[in-house]
């Protein structure tokens, strides 16, 4: 499956996001770099966030903050 990414000002409006809440999602993504591999691409202030694993951490945010077991991540489960 191909990676959706958008940027991240696309994605804060799209979702109707504020900038507190997609700092938090960002962080919540590099925090986890084995389940997350390049979730977010940066150059300079151009910044790129996977969809999939954007949505993907929303879903298990709890759990994977505390350490608990979840299934692993399957692209094809958010691009329905």
């Amino acid at each position: 499956m191909i990676p959706t990414r958008r940027r991240r000002q696309q994605v804060m409006q799209e979702f109707g996001f504020c900038e507190n809440f997609m700092n938090s999602i960002v962080k919540g993504l590099q925090m986890h770099p084995e389940r997350y591999p390049n979730a977010v691409i940066r150059s300079g202030r151009l910044s790129f966030i996977d969809l999939e694993m954007m949505f993907d951490w929303i879903k298990y945010r709890n759990a994977l903050d505390v350490g608990a077991s979840v299934p692993p991540f399957r692209r094809e489960e958010y691009q329905r």
